[in-house]
Parts: structure tokens; C-alpha cells; sequence
């Protein structure tokens, strides 16, 4: 059983959406989304279809509460497949596409981990997904953006990123997933956690540190074991 403000949240972190972005896609405010994810209103069915269609996914996901939050992002990820399946020309077949995304094992999220970037195994899909790479989530500081231990971090590599954008940072050796901001003079890790403190690099300390962005979160895969 889910509610329909649990099933928006989950599709907008499965998407990589802030709850801004993804206002933006469904032509709404942002307070609209959090009053949705929230529990504090709901919409009428035009505006659920209207999400559903803008989503690409069946408007019965959305509004029946007899479906769980993981049965409505497979659901998404179905539709994802057939859209993509049904834009290839008929004489190639779907699997040929599918391509390897490597896993590099554990990014932290709280104390960093030693960034040993051996491929630890692949996470096999298609072009949907534009990850250049994975990484498993460890540890509770991203909670309060519903990344957990154990979740899938699909990162598209890049040594620059918006502020405010989750990313994998290098610090020396070790690599942490943080939301980054950046001044004129220095970079600004802040987990999702408010028990953590933010984590501040002088430009100085970036030099002699070796810190530097390695990519952005595209989106992640949920360990449904938790």
C-alpha cells in the first residue's frame, strides 16, 4: 500500500529530481510537490492524469493504493522500456543496446571510504539511463534525501556541478556523496543529515588535498531490502 504523495516522492528520487525540477516537469510549484509528498493535499484525478501522461506512466499506478511504492517505479521503468523499444527502427533488436554500466563499489555517505575504483560488477541496462557509472551508498548522512545504505548511485562524470546538485566527491583517497555548493573561495560539502556539520574546503585545501567533483547523481536504484 502506498499514498499517492509516496509514490511522487519516490518517482522523483528515482528520476534525480529536486522537488523543484520536478515541479517544473509537471507544470506545478514546488509547494504543491511537498504539500503531495507531505500528506498535506491531494489532487484532483484531471491533475493525476495529467502527471501520469507527463511521467509516461499508467495513470492506474498513480491513483490505485492497492500498488506499492516498488511496484510503481517497475512500472515506470517498464514504460521507460517500451517507449525506448518502440523508437528503434524494426529491424534492430532491443538487446543488442543494452550496455554495461560498471559499479565501482561503496561511495560514503558520512565518513568517506578509501576510493579503490576497481569495477566491482556492472549494472546492466540501455541508453536510459545515462550513468557513466555506480557507486553503493554507505551510511545515513543523504537520508533526509531518501539515499540510504546499500542504494545504487548512478553518477554521470563531470568535474563541475550546479550548486546544490548531489555529487561524488574525491577527498584525497576517499570519495563521499555530498549536495555541493561552491563560493568565490571555497567548497561547501552539506549532507542530508542535520546531525552532520557541513564539510568546508578553502581553495587552498582543495589543491593540497586533492578534492575535486567527480560527477553528478543522475539517480539511484533502491535497496528494497531495507
Amino acid at each position: 500500500m502506498a499514498t499517492f504523495g509516496e509514490k511522487i516522492k519516490a518517482i522523483r528520487f528515482h528520476l534525480g529530481f529536486t522537488q523543484d525540477e520536478l515541479a517544473k516537469k509537471l507544470d506545478v510549484t514546488k509547494q504543491v510537490i511537498s504539500k503531495y509528498e507531505n500528506q498535506q493535499a491531494s489532487p484532483r484525478l484531471d491533475t493525476v492524469s495529467e502527471f501520469a501522461e507527463k511521467l509516461n506512466i499508467e495513470l492506474t499506478f498513480l491513483i490505485n493504493d492497492t500498488y506499492t511504492v516498488e511496484q510503481t517505479i517497475n512500472a515506470l521503468n517498464r514504460t521507460a522500456v517500451v517507449n525506448f523499444t518502440n523508437s528503434l527502427p524494426s529491424n534492430i533488436i532491443p538487446i543488442n543496446k543494452a550496455r554495461r554500466i560498471p559499479i565501482l563499489g561503496s561511495v560514503a555517505c558520512g565518513t568517506p571510504t578509501f576510493a579503490e575504483e576497481n569495477i566491482e560488477d556492472y549494472f546492466v541496462t540501455n541508453d536510459i539511463i545515462k550513468a557513466d557509472f555506480c557507486l553503493y551508498a554507505k551510511g545515513d548522512s543523504m537520508i533526509e534525501a531518501d539515499i540510504n545504505d546499500g542504494d545504487l548511485v548512478f553518477v554521470r562524470k563531470t568535474p563541475a556541478v550546479d550548486n546544490g546538485k548531489i555529487a561524488v566527491v574525491l577527498i584525497g583517497e576517499e570519495t563521499t556523496l555530498k549536495r555541493v555548493y561552491k563560493t568565490e573561495d571555497s567548497l561547501i560539502l552539506h549532507a542530508e543529515n542535520r546531525t552532520y556539520q557541513p564539510l568546508i574546503y578553502t581553495e587552498k585545501d582543495c589543491k593540497i588535498e586533492n578534492i575535486m567533483v567527480l560527477g553528478e547523481m543522475i539517480g539511484i536504484y533502491k535497496n528494497i531490502k531495507q
